[in-house]
């Protein structure tokens, strides 16, 4: 690989947080305030599953853990010297089952072709009552407003799965909060955000 493209992954999303555009800065910056509303004043154990670069998870607050299998873990590591930072794969968490408080998970199961599987797995790390949060984009809008822009490809080569409301709600269950990025409507939204209670 060469250094230049190792450069690119190790900070893709960094270069979504200060995009030129200020429309995709706007979708990726609003997503991270919102989760990070949803953790709150968070006290327990916290996973971000799909960790990255680590911007997300440096925001938030608890006794942090953040897993990862692409090289831009060493990103997440600079910047959360107090997490516990794991490179490991989403469908074999290494954890004990209930071992978290509240598990994230944002923009990483459309790259997963065994989502079925991580949703299980994250399912099962997460405590009874515990926090679950997702988000993922809509893959369908994004194409759209990649070809209004000009953007190319329209579509991302790795994105190999596209979510609805319904299917989320089949994997979670119920969600307690669904939020939709830049207008509040599934059908006009980039990013979906929801956050599901892990039954009992």
């Amino acid at each position: 690989m060469k250094e230049e493209n190792r450069n690119e992954d190790i900070n893709h999303m960094d270069k979504r947080y200060h995009s030129k555009n200020p429309f995709v800065k706007y979708i990726h910056t609003k997503r991270l305030e919102i989760i990070k509303e949803l953790v709150g004043d968070n006290k327990g154990r916290l996973l971000e599953c799909g960790c990255g670069e680590g911007h997300l998870l440096e925001e938030l607050r608890g006794d942090k853990y953040g897993i990862d299998l692409s090289p831009s873990l060493i990103r997440a590591k600079d910047r959360n010297q107090d997490a516990e930072i794991l490179k490991g794969d989403i469908t074999n968490l290494p954890f004990d089952d209930g071992f978290f408080d509240i598990v994230v998970c944002t923009e990483t199961l459309e790259h997963i072709p065994n989502y079925k599987k991580a949703a299980s797995e994250i399912k099962r790390v997460t405590k009874g009552g515990g926090k679950i949060i997702i988000s993922v984009p809509n893959e369908r809008n994004w194409t759209i407003a990649r070809l209004a822009m000009l953007r190319f490809p329209i579509h991302i080569e790795d994105h190999v799965n596209s979510f609805t409301p319904l299917m989320l709600i089949e994997l979670f269950g119920k969600a307690r909060k669904a939020i939709y990025i830049p207008f509040n409507s599934f059908s006009l939204s980039l990013t979906q955000i929801y956050e599901f209670e892990k039954e009992v």
